[in-house]
């Protein structure tokens, strides 16, 4: 036999019996659910450095992917360079332009910041020099490209991003590691 809870009149305990009904399907108690996520339930600390030093790290590797990408497309716009002329399509925001150029019978796109010279700073339907790499006709660049991307300053902020990342890699990995960042968990847990 089936053991029930006595029926009572009291609103506040309909209620919760009928929180806990609403959950029942799911097998699982409203309260105790609560309590779970108000109080870090289960997760370790350990396990909550993980996940709050993934935020970072994503931040700081797509910083380091697109740092990277401009650097790749710039080393190939200045190692082979070919220019043809560019049809402006499109204003975009922050003066960036949107652009379709023809090689070798191919029509291909691109977007850009304008060119830095004045002179050649053309407006939607009108034309402007575009640079493109002869081997990879698809990158392509309304500027003269620049390598290494930002110079000395950019290779050691590289730099420095780098070893941050690497450490918000060791700390995910292990948050009690000796290179992790200190996280109050090595004499912890």
């Amino acid at each position: 036999m089936k053991a029930t809870a006595p029926l009572s009149s009291n609103a506040d305990s309909e209620h919760e019996t009928n929180r806990t009904m609403l959950w029942r399907p799911f097998c699982v108690n409203y309260e105790s659910t609560l309590e779970y996520f108000a109080y870090g339930g289960s997760v370790s600390k350990r396990n909550q450095v993980r996940i709050v030093m993934l935020i970072p790290a994503f931040i700081l590797g797509g910083f380091i992917f697109s740092f990277v990408h401009t650097g790749w497309i710039n080393f190939w716009l200045a190692k082979d360079p070919g220019q043809t002329q560019a049809r402006i399509i499109n204003e975009l925001s922050h003066g960036v332009v949107a652009y379709k150029y023809t090689v070798n019978n191919t029509e291909y796109s691109g977007q850009s910041q304008r060119s830095r010279d004045k002179n050649e700073a053309a407006h939607v339907g009108e034309e402007a020099p575009v640079i493109f790499s002869i081997s990879h006709p698809w990158l392509s660049s309304l500027q003269q490209p620049v390598f290494p991307v930002g110079g000395i300053w950019g290779i050691l902020m590289l730099v420095i991003t780098l070893l941050i990342e690497s450490m918000l890699i060791a700390t995910i990995i292990n948050p009690k590691g000796r290179w992790s960042f200190n996280t109050g968990l090595r004499g912890n847990e």
